[in-house]
């Protein structure tokens, strides 16, 4: 079996674009949810969208939509390109000239009205609020390019959600026996897959936690359902009320009714770290466990 670790490249959420972003205002914060599937970025999705300033969608993909954005802003950059167009004689008559300057204010501009438009996309759906916190919940944004999204909305928050592997697999292989019961479209049927789905997760977090604090929070699953501590971590993150956060449905530890044999002896060689400890904070098992390694992984597949 081969199990392969895919790492993106640190540059897209520490570097990528931002030196050469513009000077934007605070108007409105732009938040992506994410993590492994499976591991509750649905149901934060729901406790902060019970906030009256905050509007998340479900993977509307902002990362895709971007290009097309991009494509209503074609006449600007296509009109600047014409440097030969003040002398267009428009109208073949004595002194009728194209006036550059004047012609580009009839011309959507990318650089003064990008932000608006976006924030319109989610005030029209989020009619009733007063929204300061726009964003989506997109569970492997970690695969995507940054730099194009944080170039038209700024610097992104990201809220990154682990959740204990197991359980996480044990919801994988849920989905599994739901598609192949015909009540599903899951795509991802192998239990390898989904751990090293979740491996790929979080060494993510673990690498970007301490070089991005102001824009990259991890949160743990369980957590909300421990205190409110967390909600209160997240609001302050992102400058709401967290009273009115809605506390997470479902249980903390479900059944493990799904995990067989097979998918239960992948994750005890994969990830034994994890065996007993999923209890300590966070921080403290990011910090001691650190990275897994692809090295490790084949090392652990070989026994």
């Amino acid at each position: 079996m081969v199990l392969n670790i895919q790492m993106p490249s640190l540059k897209r959420i520490l570097t990528g674009g931002v030196g050469n972003r513009r000077e934007i205002d605070d108007d409105f914060v732009f938040c992506i949810i994410g993590g492994c599937p499976r591991s509750g970025t649905t149901a934060l999705l729901d406790s902060l969208n019970a906030s009256d300033r905050v509007g998340l969608m479900p993977e509307v993909n902002f990362f895709k939509l971007i290009d097309h954005f991009d494509a209503l802003y074609f006449k600007e950059t296509k009109t600047k390109s014409k440097l030969w167009i003040r002398n267009i004689n428009a109208n073949e008559r004595p002194n009728a000239r194209v006036l550059l300057d004047d012609f580009l204010e009839y011309i959507p501009s990318l650089e003064r009205e990008q932000r608006a438009f976006i924030k319109s996309f989610f005030s029209i759906h989020f009619s009733e609020k007063k929204l300061s916190v726009i964003g989506e919940k997109l569970p492997i944004y970690y695969t995507l390019d940054h730099a194009a999204l944080e170039n038209r909305v700024g610097p992104i928050k990201y809220i990154h959600i682990v959740r204990h592997p197991l359980y996480v697999l044990n919801s994988f292989m849920h989905r599994r026996k739901l598609t192949e019961d015909g009540k599903d479209l899951w795509k991802y049927p192998n239990p390898g897959d989904a751990i090293m789905m979740w491996i790929n997760a979080w060494n993510y977090m673990v690498s970007n936690h301490l070089q991005n604090p102001e824009n990259f929070l991890p949160v743990k699953y369980e957590g909300f359902f421990d205190s409110r501590d967390q909600y209160e971590q997240i609001a302050h993150y992102l400058g709401i009320d967290h009273a009115v956060l809605r506390p997470f449905v479902g249980e903390q530890y479900p059944p493990l009714n799904s995990i067989d044999d097979h998918a239960q002896g992948l994750y005890d060689k994969l990830l034994p770290e994890f065996h007993g400890s999923w209890d300590r904070p966070l921080e403290t098992l990011m910090k001691e466990i650190g990275p897994i390694t692809q090295e490790a992984v084949n090392q652990r597949l070989e026994l």
